[in-house]
């Protein structure tokens, strides 16, 4: 079974929680995002969970909060199972409130991120369950 990694990262802004997510700007239908991504072999999910949120993000200095599940996840789609490593992070201050980042992915093609904070109490829905454990943060 394949091994993932899901970051919720959050912050406070004027007194309200806001969540980090992305859209593909090269692939719309992708839907809204968190960071995530594939443990890969002879990696713990902690180091995948770091290597992952830098390499989508383009920024360090997160701080872990808690490790908040592991489930066992079906994508509709192609009815592919992985277990899912779900943490909650919270950001450093010096984040902007929006930005664009692009990562290689051992191609020559770059897909390019853009990053916006969304208000946790008013959360676009997050494709493929990535928001099944919101609650819990």
């Amino acid at each position: 079974m394949v091994e993932k990694v899901v970051a919720y990262i959050t912050r406070e802004k004027n007194g309200n929680r806001e969540l980090l997510v992305f859209k593909h700007s090269d692939y719309p239908d992708a839907g809204i995002q968190v960071p995530a991504g594939t443990v890969e072999p002879g990696e713990l999910p902690e180091q995948a969970l770091w290597r992952e949120v830098s390499e989508e993000t383009g920024h360090t200095g997160f701080t872990l909060a808690r490790r908040l599940t592991t489930y066992e996840y079906r994508y509709p789609p192609t009815g592919e199972w992985s277990r899912r490593h779900v943490y909650h992070l919270t950001a450093p201050t010096y984040l902007p409130g929006s930005w664009r980042h692009g990562e290689k992915f051992g191609t020559p093609d770059q897909i390019t991120f853009d990053f916006y904070w969304a208000p946790l109490d008013s959360l676009p829905a997050l494709s493929a369950g990535l928001g099944d454990h919101l609650h819990e943060i």
